[in-house]
Parts: structure tokens; sequence; C-alpha cells
């Protein structure tokens, strides 16, 4: 055995170092925004409380747009789509959210938002004493939206009795959600006096509601023809895998094994140094937050800010990785995956139905657990928390970003150039499985770390069956373009 060079030890110990250096920092900075605020803890719980409600949420509104169906078409919708079960399914969940007992132990379990949603509800079923305390309570425990929960409360007080009492609260009742602005706008320019403004109100939310609900089809239809792709193909492989027989041809064969111009020790290094950029660039991104505060606020900034950030994690890897292959330059994007081997058309194929595939199998997880399908997809983002209104412009800015940049990018990096060195080493179950823990670990999102995964593996098959990244590119832009909608309708 040749002894190991001095060189290869110093790289070790370096990527060693950078590792350690990026958790340290990583885990100062995790700790710093823990102690942010005693009363509502860090961002991550504050991701979990809206994830919590993506289900109710949906359910009220949708229960809204079949309310509608009934009044312009004359549609009496079916028992589940019914508005009057679905208007109470969502009401039990904003209650059992709410009256948790875990939350008595655990305060990251109590959920201001599901709060004061159900006192508006309370408030506008005519039971104004139930919902103060939920807005006080709400008040308590997020005290960053204090205003706004004081406006509610204001607004649905039993003891108001002129517009004078609710001077000021039409600012902060405009930072809620659009939907809930439908549900008590009308209510406050009845407070007020103004009839034509509340019959406008009205209007309007009627017009949204209808909206959503035509987008929430369109949305469901290209979900269930993808649904109809993976179950076409998990009946065609059980078929195949009863009553098929394999081919003499194909008996004794075996594929080209995977051998590339560079090394293990190459793609470790590599992904150290993204990870000290990721956490550098997240912590440097927070500063400027922090210290800029309104100046970042606009949605295009905040986008702008976002892509910056995020085109510079990319370069540094690609800095890095075409270092490392050892081919002439027209080449080296072909060695790292990026060609077409055969025809393209399959290969597109291939990564669409890997993304069914994929698909089909969150939407059983949804059914297991009886969840809305797809209701944690928002949280395979990294970094993009769109809960709030957006630009066209910003909307652009994140569609080039996730359903261009990022799959082209992350492909080249985490599939042509990780997997390879773990497959050079490893067979292709070990290989498959380990680089899709270290895709999803490189999230840094441990509420979706399961999801990521999970697509991290049909990336690293498609990669082994066609030794192109294209369908892997295909796939990812499908996951991120879907998701990208998902949460544009969660907040329309």
């Amino acid at each position: 055995m040749p002894p190991v060079k001095w060189t290869v030890l110093l790289r070790i110990a370096l990527v060693a170092a950078g590792l350690a250096a990026g958790l340290v920092v990583y885990r100062a900075e995790d700790r710093a925004r823990r102690e942010q605020s005693s009363r509502l803890p860090y961002s991550v719980w504050q991701e979990l409380a809206h994830q919590q409600l993506i289900q109710p949420d949906m359910t009220m509104r949708l229960s809204f747009f079949a309310e509608q169906l009934r009044l312009r078409l004359g549609f009496e919708p079916p028992g589940l789509m019914h508005p009057d079960h679905l208007y109470d399914k969502a009401v039990a969940r904003y209650e059992r959210i709410v009256l948790d007992p875990r939350r008595g132990v655990d305060p990251a379990q109590d959920n201001p938002y599901a709060k004061y949603r159900l006192g508006i509800i309370y408030a506008l079923r005519d039971y104004p004493e139930q919902a103060q305390p939920l807005f006080l309570d709400a008040a308590r425990r997020d005290p960053g939206n204090e205003p706004v929960y004081v406006a509610l409360a204001r607004l649905f007080s039993p003891n108001v009795e002129d517009d004078k009492e609710l001077q000021g609260v039409l600012p902060q009742l405009e930072e809620l959600p659009r939907w809930l602005q439908d549900t008590i706008l009308p209510r406050y320019y009845e407070l007020t006096g103004h009839d034509a403004l509340a019959a406008a109100a009205r209007k309007t939310a009627t017009a949204h509601q209808w909206s959503f609900g035509v987008w929430v089809l369109i949305v469901a239809a290209v979900l269930l023809v993808l649904a109809g792709v993976g179950v076409r193909l998990v009946l065609a492989a059980v078929w195949r895998g009863a009553f098929g027989t394999l081919k003499r041809t194909d008996a004794g064969q075996a594929r080209i094994p995977l051998l590339v111009p560079w090394r293990l020790l190459d793609a470790a290094e590599m992904l150290v140094v993204l990870f000290a950029a990721l956490v550098l660039l997240g912590l440097l991104g927070g500063l400027a937050i922090r210290h800029f505060g309104q100046a970042v606020s606009d949605p295009v900034t905040r986008a702008g800010l976002i892509a910056a950030q995020y085109l510079t994690f990319i370069l540094i890897g690609f800095l890095i990785m075409m270092r490392r292959v050892k081919a002439p330059t027209d080449q080296k994007l072909s060695v790292l995956g990026l060609r077409v081997v055969g025809r393209l058309g399959p290969l597109v194929y291939a990564g669409v139905a890997g993304y069914s595939i994929y698909l089909l199998a969150l939407m059983a997880q949804g059914l297991i657990v009886h969840s809305t399908p797809l209701a944690h997809l928002e949280g395979l983002q990294m970094g993009i928390k769109l809960l709030g209104q957006q630009s066209a412009m910003s909307i652009v800015v994140y569609l080039v970003l996730l359903g261009l940049v990022a799959p082209v990018a992350e492909e080249l990096i985490f599939r042509g150039f990780v997997y390879p060195a773990l497959r050079r080493y490893l067979p292709p179950f070990t290989a498959v499985g380990l680089s899709a823990i270290i895709f999803g670990l490189m999230h840094m999102n441990s509420l979706a770390l399961v999801q990521i995964v999970g697509i991290g593996i049909v990336l690293a098959v498609l990669y082994e069956r066609t030794r192109s990244v294209i369908p892997c590119i295909v796939c990812h832009a499908m996951n991120n373009i879907l998701v990208f909608c998902l949460i544009l309708l969660v907040n329309y």
C-alpha cells in the first residue's frame, strides 16, 4: 500500500477544520436566534406555526369557494366538498391547534396565529366574549404583531359604540393575510358607517375567493395528471416484476461503472467549503436585514438580496468544482453529466416520470398521516420565506432562480460532481442513500429533511440509470416550480 502524501493529509485536516468552524458559527447563530425572543421562539418555530395553519387555512378558503359555486352556478357540492362541512372541518382544526395539551408543557406548541384566526371566527359568529381572550393571548405570545391583535380586539369588542373607537384600526387590519381581510373589512366599513365601501369590499372578497378556487382547481388538475403518470409507472413495474420474463440479451450484462477524474476527497472539500459559505452568507444576510431594516423590506430588494446570496454560493461551488474536473474547458460540463445520452426526449420523460413517482409517494404519505397532501412542500425551499405579498418583479426573480438556476446548478454539483465521487468507491444503493442525505443536510431545513432526502434519492437514481443530469434537472425544476406555485397560492 503506497504511503499517504502529506498534501492529502493537509487537505483532510483543512476539510475537518472548515467543517468544525462552520458548525461553530452555525450553532452560535442558531443560539442567538433562539434567545432573540422569549415569547415566540426563533424563526424555525415561526415556520412551524405557519405550517400548522396551511391545512385549516386552505380548507376554510375552499369552503368560501364552494359557497361561491353554490351561489353562482346553483351547484350543490357533494358531502366532503360541501361548504358547511369544509367550514366546520377548518374550525375544528383551529380549535385542536389552540387547545393542544402540549402547549402547556412546550411553549413552542402555543400558536398565536391560530388563536387570532379562531378569534375572528368566534367574533363573526357573534361570540365576541370568547374571541377577546384569544386576541389578547396572541398579543402576549407574539409581541411583534401586537398592534394587529389589538386592532382585532377593538374591531370585535362587544362594547364598541361608534366609529371614533375604531380610528387608526384600518392600517393594522390591512397587515393581515388578504383572505382574512376579505372576511373582516366589510365588518369594519359597516361599523364605521361606510356602506358603499362595505359593499365594494364584499364584491372584492367574492372575486378573490372565486379566483383562488379556480387556481386551486388548475393546480389540482396538474397534480392529478402527474399522479396518474406515477400510478401508471408503478403498476407497469409491478406487472413486469410479477409476470414479465428476463430477456436473454439482458442476462449477465453489467452497466459501465462511473469513473471520473476526481476523488472523494475533492467532493468532501467542496461540500465543506459550500457549507461554510452557506453559513457565512446566511449570517451576512441576517446582519444586513437587521442593520438596514425597512431598506431591505421591499419585496424586490429582498428577492435581489436572496438571489445575490444564492448566486454567490453557486459561484463558489463552481470555481472549486471546475478546478477538479481535469478535462478541456469545452468538455467540463459534459464530464459533469450535462450531456445527452441517446435522444433528448427519453431523458426529459425520465425526469417527469421520476417526479411523478416522488409526488405519488408524497400524496400517499399525506393520506397515511391524515393530513393535506403536499402540505409541507413549501419547506423544501432553501432560504425562501414567502409569508407576505410579493410584487410581479420579485415573483419573476424567484421563478428564474428556483425554476432555472437552482435545478441546473445544484444538479451539476450534487449529481454531476458529488454522486460520481461517491460512486467510485461505493455500490449504487449506498451511494444513492448517502448522496441524498448529504443533499438534505446541505439545505439546512430540519422541518423538511425527510422530503428533501426523498427527492434526493429520486434524483440520484435518475443519474445512476441515465448517466446524465438532464432528467435530474427536469425533475428538480418541476419540484421547485410546483412548490413555488403552491407558496403563491397559499399567500394569494
